[in-house]
């Protein structure tokens, strides 16, 4: 079987002519995704936002990991979310069911920490974006640094007045 034919087919199936103008179109779509794909992402910080940031559940081993001073990156794409500036330290309490009631307990070896970061932000009336990323009270981010990998969630957001 030959793989373009006296009729100008590959493989008898397809045009060759055909085949190229899918391709281009396909092309053509990658690229305009690549391209237009995240409009926040290209938007140069024009401030300073400090995040309060609840991690709860955690190990010592984990709230030695956090530093203040450190950067902590988001977890997927390795680009900076902002640095600690303070942490505060408070045991962890779960539900603990005791005689048909959930009674709220201290878990041992458990805390919450609470970070307050400093991150550089675009600014707008409707919208913090924290490299490529809207930030909004209640958001749930995962981040890392060389040490530790955590999950936190925004409690508070309050631009920093220049």
């Amino acid at each position: 079987m030959k793989m373009i034919d006296e009729k100008g087919k590959l493989f008898g199936v397809i045009n060759v002519i055909d085949l190229c103008v899918v391709l281009v179109l396909v092309l053509m779509v990658v690229g305009g995704v690549k391209l237009f794909g995240n409009r926040w992402a290209k938007v140069k910080p024009n401030g300073d936002v400090y995040v309060q940031l609840e991690v709860a559940d955690v190990r010592q081993a984990t709230i030695d990991g956090l530093v203040d001073g450190d950067e902590l990156n988001y977890y997927d794409e390795n680009v900076l979310f902002g640095t600690i500036e303070s942490k505060e330290i408070k045991p962890f309490v779960d539900n603990i069911q005791t005689d048909n009631k959930l009674v709220p307990m201290e878990v041992p070896g458990k805390y919450v920490v609470t970070l307050k970061m400093k991150c550089p932000a675009y600014i707008t009336e409707d919208v913090v974006v924290i490299n490529g990323k809207h930030t909004r009270i209640g958001n749930q981010f995962t981040l890392k640094n060389r040490k530790v990998s955590i999950q936190g969630v925004a409690l508070k957001v309050d631009i920093i007045e220049q």
